[in-house]
């Protein structure tokens, strides 16, 4: 059986300095992993590297760095260094990431995100293994590249769209859903996202997010997400009650419960991470 681990998702903050806090507050605290986003500044690759100067345990995640923005070896390089200043504890997470980010922010076409995640996850996995590239695939080619092998590379994660928890520590639920559909309805919009919501079974919540978006409508693509859906995709309630709902992830499939906090505010936030250590959630 895969040992169960919480991570506390990173950044902490817009500085630098806030991440170093969080991920040694949450060592401290009996974390076993802290995880990255990796959607633009601060950047996650670097802070994960400096992070090997200000952790010991951690586990440190990427979820997840695109594969449109990076070549592989120019990925493949990074994860050499990262992997020496994390050794034994380093994750990189690759993914397509979405044609808001791609297409709409770097103006990179996001074309065949499959098939370019699995040639890239290919391409790095041998780079890092010291391999001479000589790769002619749909998306991506590669020839001559070569740099030496890492006794013990770190392990390549493909992405899926579920891999954090987003949770609040609450009394106020009403509210709590609200913040929720303020951030996620315009994630609920995106094509990857919305495909996703329609085949977690909620296909009407899924067509209504589209067309309100499509109508410029934001009243109608927030009612969308519903309180009950709300309920069922974020975790939200008591201390008890969001313990709950992680014990169980956890006890039904999860390896690594990601722990996000949707935060209402500093003290919800604090409330929140707190609800995950070591000393107050028991695996």
């Amino acid at each position: 059986m895969a040992e169960k681990r919480v991570a506390v998702t990173l950044p902490g903050g817009p500085k630098v300095s806030d991440t170093i806090a969080r991920a040694q507050w949450a060592e401290a605290e009996g974390y076993s992993d802290a995880w990255f986003g990796d959607g633009g500044a601060p950047d996650a690759l670097t802070l994960a590297a400096i992070l090997g100067d200000h952790t010991e345990r951690l586990r440190i995640g990427i979820a997840v760095t695109p594969v449109y923005t990076r070549a592989p070896s120019v990925l493949a390089a990074t994860a050499y260094t990262v992997a020496q200043q994390l050794p034994g504890r380093f994750v990189m997470g690759l993914g397509s990431s979405s044609k808001t980010m791609m297409t709409g922010w770097n103006g990179i076409p996001l074309e065949k995100p499959l098939t370019r995640v699995s040639e890239t996850v290919r391409l790095v996995k041998s780079m890092l293994a010291g391999e001479k590239s000589d790769f002619d695939g749909e998306t991506l080619q590669s020839h001559g590249y070569r740099q030496p092998p890492l006794e013990s590379p770190p392990p390549v994660y493909m992405a899926a769209l579920v891999n954090r928890f987003m949770v609040c520590v609450t009394d106020d639920k009403d509210r709590a859903r609200n913040a929720f559909r303020a951030a996620f309805a315009p994630y609920y919009a995106t094509p990857q996202y919305n495909a996703f919501l329609a085949w977690a079974g909620y296909e009407e919540a899924a067509a209504a997010i589209r067309e309100g978006w499509a109508a410029k409508d934001r009243e109608k693509t927030s009612a969308a997400l519903t309180d009950q859906l709300v309920d069922e995709i974020g975790v939200i309630g008591s201390a008890g009650e969001c313990q709950e709902r992680i014990r169980w992830a956890m006890e039904t499939g999860v390896d690594t419960a990601i722990i996000a906090p949707l935060a209402l505010d500093a003290a919800s936030a604090e409330a929140t991470l707190k609800a995950f250590t070591a000393s107050a959630f028991k695996r």
